[in-house]
């Protein structure tokens, strides 16, 4: 005996589209769909006959396509009937199980995969905005959750390299560390970490074999650093010369707040950006040359809004000196030579400028303690690399490039972006499935189709 018969109707039910739904209805702007399966089942726990109980009416929200391809949010209302066993030993109360929603989920699965993948290339207000208020940032933030953790889920066993590479980056004001791969010529990442703090280092660290690590290469602050060797003292600590480098921004940041409240925002990122990024091309065609024209402009922009403050404009000169000094091979004899051009400048402005502020040796304190400390590290990092080669941090620098271009406003999508948006490398090792990370290529390759 099936249950009571409804009319179906089959224009709602192509719209909708899922096989286990039939359309019924439309009504107050919801869809009411009955399973398509009418067949009253037998008990699932004693195999005995069953009854139609009653009706649970349940409310989904749901992504359909529609006529003019983009695509609409829906709401879906599921009338769920629920049976009783007629064993009198039993009486087991149940419904039909569903596949196109998880339990007690109230949006479906095709919307929580248009969601997350939308989430990959836009910011949760940019999502909002296109489905109107018909949809709480919360929802958004829920779904995203959700699908990362079935992403990790997928992961299986994280492959614990000998040498593992730590790199540092700031995007939309927030910092960030990747965890890389340092044996692999592909040059794999392996997780990121977002605002990351002492304890969530050594927790993620841990999550490795760490017997099995042998160096931990490391591009990032010397407290992280000192960090490292307190807790790993077995494994041994490379510093790359970029730890020099953020120290330097860390510094220069400073002088530009104290100095340049006057100037605008874009210009002070500007400011802080590698000086990798205005270089110009060489070549004729469109692309180039608009290229050009766009780094003339900010070039521009950055002499004029500093030239009224000497202090920020000697700190730049010194700033793009040492990044010159250090990439894309380090010149040694003029890093350690820096400290007297630090001087040099800060003496011809106090001569200069004894009214528009001064810059001070100690402006770049942390940087020349820095070099004072650890310039026989840096120097070693290059002379005796053992598996770890500078081709990996060319990638990574590229990453960070293409990251700070493109435009993420939560820590967790960034994550997803670089985790889950190309397929990663796995093996299978004796029934075992090792993720090994994702390729950097493949990301960057990602991330510039969702421009």
């Amino acid at each position: 005996m099936g249950r009571p018969s409804r009319a179906v109707n089959d224009k709602l039910t192509m719209e909708i589209g899922i096989d286990e739904l039939e359309i019924v209805d439309y009504k107050d702007g919801q869809y009411i769909a009955i399973n398509a399966d009418h067949e009253v089942p037998l008990c699932p726990k004693c195999g005995h006959r069953c009854k139609n109980h009653k009706l649970r009416k349940r409310l989904f929200t749901d992504f359909i396509q529609d006529d003019s391809g983009k695509g609409k949010l829906v709401y879906l209302r599921y009338d769920q009937y629920m049976y009783r066993c007629l064993n009198k030993d039993c009486h087991h109360l149940f419904s039909k199980e569903i596949s196109f929603a998880r339990k007690n989920s109230k949006v479906t699965k095709r919307f929580e995969k248009q969601v997350a993948r939308m989430a990959l290339s836009r910011s949760y207000g940019e999502i909002k905005s296109k489905f109107g208020d018909n949809l709480a940032r919360s929802t958004i933030k829920d779904v995203l959750e959700r699908w990362t953790e079935r992403q990790e889920r997928k992961k299986g066993q994280v492959y614990t390299p000998r040498v593992l590479c730590m790199f540092p980056f700031q995007t939309n004001g927030l910092d960030y560390i990747v965890i890389a791969n340092g044996e692999n010529k592909n040059r794999l990442i392996i997780d990121v970490l977002p605002s990351y703090s002492d304890g969530r280092i050594i927790e993620k660290l841990n999550e490795f074999d760490m017997k099995k690590v042998e160096e931990i290469v490391i591009d990032t602050s010397p407290q992280i650093v000192s960090l490292l060797r307190d807790y790993f003292p077995n494994v041994e600590i490379q510093i790359h010369s970029g730890c020099l480098l953020h120290s330097a921004r860390i510094d220069f940041k400073s002088i530009i707040q104290e100095d340049g409240l006057y100037i605008r925002n874009e210009v002070k990122e500007s400011l802080l950006k590698s000086p990798n990024e205005f270089v110009m091309l060489e070549g004729s065609g469109d692309i180039i040359e608009q290229h050009n024209k766009t780094i003339a402009l900010e070039l521009g922009r950055i002499k004029k809004e500093t030239e009224e403050h000497p202090r920020i404009n000697a700190a730049y000169d010194l700033f793009i000196e040492l990044h010159k000094a250090l990439l894309p091979e380090a010149d040694f004899e003029k890093v350690t030579s820096w400290k007297e051009s630090v001087q040099l400048a800060a003496t011809e402005l106090h001569n200069a400028e004894r009214t528009l502020g001064f810059l001070h040796e100690d402006d770049f304190g942390l940087t020349l303690d820095y070099i004072e400390t650890y310039m026989k590290e840096l120097m070693n990092f290059y002379l005796r690399r053992t598996f770890v080669t500078q081709d990996i941090y060319d990638k990574l620098i590229q990453l960070n490039a293409e990251l700070m271009r493109f435009h993420t406003y939560s820590e967790d999508s960034l994550r997803c972006k670089i985790l889950y948006l190309a397929d990663p490398m796995t093996e299978d090792i004796n029934g075992i499935n090792y993720w090994y990370g994702v390729p950097v290529e493949k990301i960057i390759e990602k991330i510039e189709k969702l421009r």
